[in-house]
């Protein structure tokens, strides 16, 4: 872990604090009694992921279903929200694509992580009897949730391709394509759910 002694160090007008300034570009910095476990540039597609995810919920649920239909009240109505929906879900495409690309080289499964999601694994570690191996800044299951959402956004994307451009896919898949394109949306909303 990088930590960085703040006693000696005063900040200087407009430029900040060190360990500060550091922790926007490393992970695992000490900064004062925090740890910075990642850098700003994670945080901030991190969030990014996160929210256009909830808008493009909120914006399909009341396409999806009329029961719903409450919710398109939020975004100003049901023709909004079919305005909105594949638009924001470009952008959680990016920025899922983006968060991926940040955090793929530390999610390779280990052998300590192997061992850690199998059943054996598991039922020590809820009975606290593990060792906690050292298996870095993610454990296993951690590493199994991340590839989970990258295959959900993946999901979730094709669908949405499907559903947007019904007639390009529709004349390379058959027509069989069309009738299954709600169920795979919904399918993948689930998986990412």
């Amino acid at each position: 872990m990088n930590q960085i002694a703040l006693e000696n160090l005063k900040p200087r007008k407009q430029v900040g604090d060190a360990a500060i300034a550091r922790a926007r570009q490393t992970d695992d910095v000490v900064v004062g009694d925090e740890i910075v476990r990642e850098r700003l540039s994670a945080r901030v597609v991190h969030w990014s992921v996160a929210l256009t995810f909830f808008l493009c919920l909120f914006t399909g649920l009341p396409i999806w279903t009329s029961y719903l239909g409450f919710l398109a009240n939020l975004f100003g109505g049901l023709h909004v929200c079919r305005v909105l929906h594949p638009w924001v879900g470009v952008a959680f495409a990016a920025a899922s694509v983006l968060m991926f690309a940040q955090w793929v080289k530390q999610m390779k499964l280990t052998p300590a992580d192997r061992h850690f999601i199998t059943p054996k694994g598991m039922l020590e570690y809820f009975e606290y009897r593990n060792e906690d191996a050292d298996v870095g800044k993610y454990n296993g299951g951690q590493k199994m949730l991340f590839w989970a959402a990258a295959l959900g956004a993946i999901a979730l994307l094709l669908s949405g391709i499907v559903i947007w451009l019904p007639q390009p896919v529709g004349a390379v898949a058959g027509g069989h394509m069309r009738s299954s394109r709600t169920r795979s949306d919904t399918m993948g909303t689930m998986l990412h759910i």
